[in-house]
C-alpha cells in the first residue's frame, strides 16, 4: 500500500496537501497516517522554512547561521585596510567643478543679493497674507494650497518677482507651488516679466 510512501514523502519535506494530491487522498488522512505512525506533525514555523518563506530571525539554511564562538572574517583588520583611489577623503572633492563656491562664483549669486538670507520683514505673517490675497492658489499653474499640502506636505511658496530678497513689497511677492517655483531658477528675466504683469494688479 502507498501509506508508507506517503509518510516518507511528508517526512522528506512535502506538505500534507501535496502528498494527498499525489496519492489521491484527503490531506487529513495523510496527517492521520503520519501521527499514527509515531511521527510529529511539523509546526507552522518549520513548514514556512521548508517552503522558503522569510521569517524574522530565522535563516533558511543552517549553513548560513552565525555560529557562536567562531572568529569573524574581518577580525584584526581595523586600521590595516588602506584607502583606495575611490575612497572619500574629508574636505576633498574629485573635481573643482563640484566644489561649493561662495560669492560671485556661485551659480545662484546675482548682484550680491541671492546668497544673502531673507530679511526679517519677509516673515510668516507676510507670507500668509500673500497666500490669502492669491486665493491660496499657485499663480502659475493654479494648484490649490490644499493640493500642495497633500503632494508636498507644505504650504505654497512665496516668490520674490524681481529676485531681490530685500524687496518684500506685496506687489513684488507672488504665491507659487514647489514645481513652478523651481522653474523660476532658470530664465529669470522671462519669469520676472510674466509675474510683473500680475504684480501690477496688486499695486
Amino acid at each position: 500500500m502507498f501509506k508508507d510512501s506517503a509518510i516518507k514523502d511528508y517526512l522528506g519535506g512535502m506538505s500534507y496537501r501535496t502528498v494527498g494530491e499525489k496519492y489521491g487522498v484527503n490531506h487529513k488522512t495523510v496527517r492521520y497516517w503520519v501521527i499514527k505512525n509515531g511521527n510529529k506533525s511539523r509546526t507552522n514555523k518549520e513548514a514556512n522554512i521548508i517552503t522558503g518563506k522569510k521569517l524574522k530571525g530565522v535563516r533558511r539554511s543552517p549553513g548560513t547561521e552565525f555560529k557562536k564562538g567562531l572568529t569573524s572574517w574581518n577580525k584584526g583588520t581595523k586600521g590595516v585596510m588602506k584607502a583606495n583611489s575611490t575612497s572619500f577623503k574629508k574636505g576633498q572633492h574629485r573635481s573643482v567643478e563640484t566644489e561649493f563656491k561662495k560669492g560671485p562664483e556661485h551659480p545662484c549669486y546675482i548682484d550680491g543679493t541671492s546668497c544673502r538670507p531673507y530679511p526679517t520683514t519677509f516673515n510668516n505673517k507676510l507670507r500668509r497674507k500673500i497666500r490669502r490675497r492669491d486665493n491660496y492658489k499657485c499663480q502659475s499653474c493654479g494648484m490649490t494650497e490644499k493640493e500642495h499640502l497633500t503632494v508636498y506636505g507644505k504650504r505654497l511658496d512665496v516668490h520674490h518677482i524681481d529676485y531681490d530678497k530685500d524687496n518684500s513689497k506685496e506687489n513684488n511677492l507672488i504665491s507659487l507651488c514647489r514645481r513652478c517655483h523651481s522653474k523660476t531658477n532658470s530664465n529669470r528675466e522671462q519669469w520676472e516679466n510674466i509675474f510683473k504683469k500680475k504684480g501690477k494688479i496688486y499695486v
